[in-house]
């Protein structure tokens, strides 16, 4: 599944850039946490505030929002849920594909190291 990196709600257009997606992941932590985003009033405030806060191209943020001064419709907020949902999970999963990865080759390499380790010990005497 592709997910957009924009999300146009009302007039504004909403880019997930690496500043956002870092903010998200700093409020959500981890891949377990991601239904906290609709059932944890105080995680989804914090999420709310962070994608529509006002940020540079860069994903830098410039100016912060409350949600209650935002005029949005529930509607949009659940979509706004989802589009974070959507990019947190995706880049959780991205990461420990990642990680699984590294791991893998990082235990072939280790095998070997190991392998060579206990070739040269059989070699040593003792006297």
């Amino acid at each position: 599944m592709v997910v957009k990196d924009k999300l146009a709600v009302g007039d504004r257009e909403i880019f997930m850039s690496f500043g956002l997606l870092n903010e998200l992941s700093t409020i959500v932590q981890d891949a377990t946490q991601i239904a906290a985003l609709d059932l944890d009033p105080e995680i989804r405030t914090k999420t709310l505030n962070a994608i529509f806060a006002e940020r540079t191209k860069s994903g830098r943020k410039t100016k912060d929002v409350e949600m209650d001064d935002l005029e949005i419709s529930y509607q949009d907020v659940e979509t706004a849920l989802d589009w974070a949902k959507d990019h947190l999970m995706g880049f959780f999963i991205r990461r420990l594909e990642s990680t699984a990865k590294v791991v893998e080759q990082t235990k072939t390499r280790m095998e070997k190291v190991e392998s060579s380790l206990l070739g040269s010990s059989e070699g040593v005497s003792a006297t």
